[in-house]
């Protein structure tokens, strides 16, 4: 192992915060926050554009 840790994905990341005996409930909760917001973020900006596009698209001409 270098400098830096493996990087990992986000179930990943999570599931670490499961130990052996328990859990540890706020790192594991930290983690879940972390992993969210960005996509809560996204979806903010994204949002009006993507029901625009989803409903453009059903429509039948």
């Amino acid at each position: 192992m270098g400098l830096f840790a493996e990087p990992r994905d986000n179930r990943d990341s999570i599931y670490y915060y499961q130990g052996f005996y328990g859990r540890k409930w706020s790192p594991l909760t930290a983690a879940a926050v972390v992993a969210i917001v960005p996509i809560l973020i996204v979806f903010s900006f994204l949002g009006k554009l993507m029901v625009s596009g989803m409903t453009a698209g059903a429509v039948k001409e």
